[in-house]
């Protein structure tokens, strides 16, 4: 057998962690009952840190609300009074909090004509009652879909849609300001189309964020064809769209639609967004970096390096606490859908190789919130027809090891065949194996030995994850 140190300094691919973050799934759970539907469910919170979901049901295109009541998600609220609103799997009303107050749009239907407006409806008491309903666009003849909402500092809406002319041409963004808490909107303001795009992508649906006096529209543009993701900045709050840049320049060219748009969140000095793209031949998602003080693209990568079964991913979502953030998306792997979660502690220095994975089968459209310790994640279930949720506990680990080559933790040999020996505490509490894309192949609560056997598992590189009463280690083997 080769020396122990050194076929950890030739073979093992050592990893250093700090403050890892782990998270303890609770059990899956129906948000309401099938009765209710369960189209584009988005989610917010409110002032108690508790969450707030809106989403569609397709049967009377009606609009439902609940709000956490502290153990469970309360009775379904609904919420388009005598309207028909606008509603799918993949767009569909939009909802933003500011504490306690929050705000959702809609679109009434059909939409192809120019009497069926945007509404909006304000809760200010958490998400427990709603008021009227307030018509949002002053659009005489023309037409309007795809609203969205955010708040400036004060916490008075700010909506984006998109606009038509009579003819459903001439596409653009435009967003209106309210002063006074959504009870009346000045007239709206072109806010897209920037050096010399004609039009924008007429069925994707846009995101609209704010950050003190900065608000940034995020859509999907089209400039002959080219459907690259765009974001128009104002710096104040709103009132004017001064600045833009493309945030992805993959330069993806597709004469279909898509229907499939970004979205994003500030942190400091960077806006961070999340969208898909086709432009390498399949849909995958994609986070880009960009200056909000300079509209300047820095950095678009691949949520995830590509591995062997993955097909496609679609609608990814972003979310953030301070500096905390996680994605969420759809993914198919091997034709199996997943719903994988990416989360960091500091979104600055990245998010790490490996996802969690939310859910199996059935996914289609979710979204994420998250607190200090906690992840919410909801998802529309196409088989049993309803708004699925599941919390994630955020548990930290403050004593992780940085692994190296005079650390009392070493995995051998590596490469290993049927069995691993880890030489490191005397006592183990857990163990776990994960592949490179997170997914659980082996985990035990109660391990008695420091041999493990791997026979079972095909070749290639895992991580091993190993705690001790007080320490978190993680390193990568070879299984030949």
């Amino acid at each position: 057998m080769m020396n122990i140190s050194h076929t950890f300094l030739l073979v093992m691919i050592s990893c250093t962690l700090t403050s890892q973050s782990q998270i303890k799934w609770n059990a899956t759970k129906d948000l309401a009952a099938s009765s209710f539907g369960n189209n584009h469910p988005r989610i917010v919170l409110n002032g108690d840190e508790s969450p707030v979901v809106v989403w569609g049901r397709d049967s009377d295109a009606s609009l439902h609300s609940s709000y956490w009541d502290g153990n469970k998600f309360a009775v379904p609220t609904k919420l388009n009074q005598n309207i028909t609103v606008a509603t799918a799997s993949w767009m569909g009303p939009d909802i933003a909090s500011h504490g306690d107050t929050i705000y959702i749009v809609m679109k009434q239907t059909p939409e192809n004509n120019s009497n069926s407006g945007i509404f909006l409806t304000s809760s200010f008491d958490g998400g427990k009652s709603f008021s009227t309903l307030i018509r949002i666009d002053k659009i005489a003849d023309s037409l309007s879909r795809f609203p969205t909402v955010s708040t400036d500092q004060y916490g008075s809406a700010i909506v984006a849609f998109m606009k038509f002319n009579s003819s459903f041409k001439d596409s653009r963004w435009v967003v209106s300001k309210s002063t006074d808490f959504g009870l009346t909107f000045l007239q709206d303001i072109k806010a897209s189309n920037w050096f010399g795009s004609e039009e924008v992508c007429d069925c994707c649906p846009g995101v609209l964020i704010s950050e003190k006096e900065n608000c940034v529209l995020l859509y999907r543009d089209n400039n002959k064809n080219i459907r690259d993701s765009w974001m128009s900045v104002s710096y104040n709050s709103g009132k004017t769209f001064s600045n833009a840049c493309n945030v992805d320049n993959l330069r993806w060219n597709i004469s279909s639609c898509p229907s499939s748009g970004p979205d994003a969140i500030i942190v400091n000095d960077t806006v961070y967004s999340v969208f898909m793209s086709g432009s390498g031949g399949r849909t995958l998602a994609y986070l880009s970096k960009t200056t909000l003080s300079e509209a300047k693209h820095i950095k678009t990568s691949s949520l995830l390096s590509y591995f062997v079964g993955l097909n496609n991913q679609n609608f990814p979502r972003i979310a953030k606490y301070g500096k905390s953030a996680a994605i969420v998306w759809k993914q198919d792997v091997s034709n199996k859908l997943q719903l994988p979660l990416l989360y960091t502690r500091n979104i600055e220095e990245g998010f790490p190789s490996t996802y969690d994975t939310v859910a199996l089968l059935n996914i289609d459209n979710a979204d994420v919130a998250l607190t200090q310790n906690k992840i919410f994640v909801v998802w529309e279930d196409f088989a049993s027809r309803t708004v699925k949720y599941r919390i994630g506990e955020i548990q930290t680990t403050t004593d992780v090891l940085k692994t190296n080559a005079s650390s009392k933790f070493v995995i051998f040999p590596s490469p290993a065949n049927d069995e691993i020996n880890i030489n490191g505490p005397e006592k183990l509490n857990y163990v776990k194996i994960t592949d490179l894309q997170g997914k659980i192949i082996y985990q035990n609560a109660n391990q008695q030995s420091n041999h493990l056997s791997i026979s079972k598992l095909k070749s290639g590189i895992y991580y091993l994850q190993c705690e001790s009463d007080n320490q978190t280690y993680l390193q990568k083997f070879i299984k030949q």
